[in-house]
């Protein structure tokens, strides 16, 4: 953390107040920061919009040949994949070629807010079952 022209004060201990999805996708809440100086710096994560699912993109077997982002395939390779989306607990391959089951790589846009100030940032993040803290069950409800 930087006030002013002072020295980086680095951060020392963080805890968090976190909101789920019922498959474990990062909904939302609060990030503690806290300093050696005994500084608290608290950190507001609100969601812009639901979670994407980036198995159309290459990651997750988005390719037929399962190479993955990068692999050079022709100049004029071409494929495509049809996803249902509409429940994000839940993203469904179309085509039967995937089953990606209640757990699912989500990428998602927040805004947060820290000290009187906002921006956004990306999260890729998510609980299995069994997590200590949050309980996430085998059903994928926490």
């Amino acid at each position: 953390m930087r006030r002013g022209s002072a020295e980086p004060e680095p951060f020392v201990t963080v805890s968090h107040e976190l909101e789920f999805y019922p498959n474990g996708v990062v909904r939302g809440g609060e990030l503690r920061f806290g300093t050696a100086a005994g500084a608290s710096v608290p950190v507001v994560l609100s969601e812009l919009m639901a979670p994407l699912s980036y198995v159309g993109f290459g990651y997750l077997d988005g390719w037929t040949d399962r190479l993955g982002l990068g692999a050079y395939r022709g100049p004029q390779h071409l494929e495509a994949d049809r996803y249902d989306v509409s429940d994000v607990t839940r993203v469904r391959d179309l085509s039967g070629g995937r089953d990606f089951g209640a757990h699912t790589l989500l990428d998602q846009p927040f805004r947060i807010s820290a000290g009187g100030q906002s921006g956004c940032m990306e999260v890729v993040a998510g609980l299995r079952p069994g997590h200590q803290r949050y309980r996430l069950d085998v059903e994928g409800q926490h």
